[in-house]
């Protein structure tokens, strides 16, 4: 069974196994483009280098609201039904008895999340490794490692020499796609026929960089959101960009290539706004001309 919360530009999936009660918390980043503005300063474009510096802030916000929000006793179905799960990892049933979790909710002590899966597009640049792409990926890499106990990067269309860097971190798992259980986790931009295995019911990928234009009266604004939608009888869903030198796509104004070629119009969307989501139902169906005042009371 796997539930998904939102948490700002972040997926949190709760995965539980039925059998042992044992929970897995595993935290998906959309595409972060680290080195960009590395980038735009080689083509003449200057830009200050705080890309990093605002990504790590905004990482503590995601990573402390995961604290508080499930710090408190959880509830996970064992064998024998219904049962209460405490901070300490320990099942306890209805009279308190406690009883081995194998691991319990968080895993490890000190860790927020058990896993951290990146979507692809770690770093910017194709075809080399710029100087600000190898510190930042791997101070990234460093600061993920003490927030969760394993780290997976899916390899993106901007990964392809990303290698050399991850081999500087033994800890770090490269792969062209990850599967946990019922969930595939994958770039975007290519097929797997892993994803059609009957175990696969969800499909989380990057790459589109999804958003929306959103106006009130002249003032037209883009936002980050989520696309999700049944495909083939699998659930997608679409992750945005984590980095904020780029908005993302709006899908009503392009034709977006896909190996699958969903029709994402027909997807839900869901609005980002700050670490919170607003739902505005079918993409196809959302107007254009939306009060901002909308954004501001959830």
């Amino acid at each position: 069974m796997t539930k998904i919360d939102y948490i700002g530009k972040c997926l949190l999936l709760r995965n539980i196994n039925k059998k042992t009660g044992k929970k897995k918390k595993i935290l998906v980043i959309g595409d972060l483009h680290l080195g960009y503005e590395e980038a735009l300063n080689k083509t003449g474009v200057f830009v200050t280098r705080q890309m990093f510096e605002e990504m790590i802030k905004e990482f503590d916000l995601i990573f402390e609201k995961i604290e508080k929000k499930y710090e408190k006793k959880e509830l996970a179905y064992t064998t024998k039904g219904l049962e209460i799960i405490g901070k300490d990892g320990m099942i306890r049933d209805n009279k308190s008895n406690i009883k081995d979790n194998d691991g319990g909710v968080g895993g490890d002590e000190g860790y927020v999340v058990d896993e951290i899966v990146l979507l692809g597009d770690v770093k910017h640049v194709f075809g080399t490794i710029m100087k600000q792409e190898w510190g930042d990926v791997l101070k990234l890499f460093d600061y993920l490692l003490e927030k969760g106990k394993k780290v997976v990067v899916v390899e993106g269309n901007h990964d392809a020499i990303l290698e050399p860097i991850v081999k500087q971190r033994k800890e770090i798992q490269l792969e062209e796609f990850y599967v946990d259980h019922n969930v595939i986790f994958l770039h975007g931009d290519k097929d797997f026929e892993q994803i059609w295995d009957d175990e696969i019911d969800i499909v989380i990928l990057g790459h589109i960089h999804p958003a929306v234009k959103l106006s009130g009266g002249a003032k037209v604004e883009k936002y980050k959101c989520f696309l999700d939608g049944i495909h083939k009888n699998k659930k997608f869903m679409l992750v945005p960009s984590f980095s904020e030198y780029s908005k993302g796509i709006d899908i009503r104004e392009y034709e977006i290539k896909n190996p699958w070629n969903i029709d994402f119009k027909k997807f839900n969307v869901k609005v980002v706004n700050g670490l919170k989501i607003l739902d505005f139902g079918k993409l196809k169906k959302l107007n254009w001309v939306i009060i901002f005042s909308l954004l501001l009371v959830i």
